[in-house]
């Protein structure tokens, strides 16, 4: 996992090993209504967890992943279910513009210029601190991973930079597993 944060003191970081990933703590009180993320990736790699967010009873979840080179964003709100893929495919080594966004009617995936809609009904919705991105905590959260993802849990390869949420940038990770500075002579 590759995390290259913008306008920050914080260096640009590379995952060495599966299970890579670094978390961000964040206020749930901002996050009543319309949830709204962004980021910037650049990866040449087919499969990765780039985004994943649950809560206590891992009931409710939201998460952006990578398989087969296209983006999937899937999340719970209260009983609806709901998954939207990207038509594009973002494993070139570009750098792609990514918002996911869920609100009570509407779950959006947008890659650059393309968007995917999905209608949902979602009156409820409740995710707990921390956001997870590049991978997830193994140890602690496998078993509700593989069943939000159908088995799916790898990390991501590839760099992530930009992550807002709301329009608030988190630039400085609370907890950083199996990371490193991000150099430009290991990432194609």
């Amino acid at each position: 996992m590759v995390l290259l944060p913008y306008k920050s003191a914080m260096s640009p970081m590379a995952g060495t090993t599966q299970g890579s990933f670094v978390t961000y703590k964040f206020d749930q009180s901002k996050l009543r209504g319309k949830i709204e993320y962004m980021l910037e990736l650049k990866t040449a790699s087919t499969d990765g967890i780039i985004f994943y967010v649950t809560e206590p009873t891992h009931k409710d979840y939201v998460t952006l992943y990578l398989n087969e080179s296209k983006l999937h964003f899937s999340f719970v709100c209260g009983s609806i279910s709901a998954s939207v893929t990207s038509e594009a495919l973002v494993n070139e080594g570009e750098w792609h513009t990514i918002e996911f966004t869920i609100d009570q009617n509407l779950g959006l995936l947008k890659v650059d210029q393309q968007t995917q809609t999905i209608r949902i009904g979602c009156s409820s919705f409740n995710i707990a601190a921390p956001y997870y991105l590049g991978g997830v905590d193994v140890p602690t959260m496998n078993t509700s991973v593989m069943t939000h993802l159908q088995g799916f849990n790898r990390t991501f390869v590839g760099c992530l930079r930009k992550f807002t949420a709301n329009s608030v940038e988190y630039e400085k990770p609370t907890l950083s597993i199996g990371v490193v500075p991000c150099s430009s002579k290991v990432e194609a």
